[in-house]
């Protein structure tokens, strides 16, 4: 019975395995405020980032630049996270090398 503890091992960490990088970053040229944790906003905007290679690399756009450009905004709050939803997706996915992250940005024209 000693081989299948490691394997169970594995398998457990394999489902929380993964990790993915967001760049937090303005559009170039353009002055935006960070907005404090309190302060009230007009725009909230979200997007589902995916990783392969458990989250070495991004298939697609990693930045909040383009969703502050698309959104005309000069005072932002950005934030990441692994919801319940992505956390359900990711428990399939990460046997394939895949994960997902949701990014936040709220804020201001």
């Amino acid at each position: 019975m000693r081989p299948w503890r490691g394997l169970r091992c594995c398998a457990a960490l394999c489902l929380i395995a993964g990790c993915g990088t967001v760049e937090f970053e303005a559009p170039p040229g353009r002055k935006v405020r960070i907005l404090e944790v309190d302060e009230p906003t007009t725009i909230q905007a979200e997007r589902k980032v995916w990783y392969a290679l458990w989250g070495n690399e991004p298939l697609g756009d990693n930045s909040t630049a383009s969703m502050i450009e698309e959104n005309d905004l000069s005072e932002v709050r950005m934030a990441t996270e692994q919801t319940i939803i992505d956390n359900i997706i990711s428990s399939v996915t990460v046997f394939f090398s895949f994960s997902v992250r949701t990014v936040y940005v709220e804020g201001n024209r």
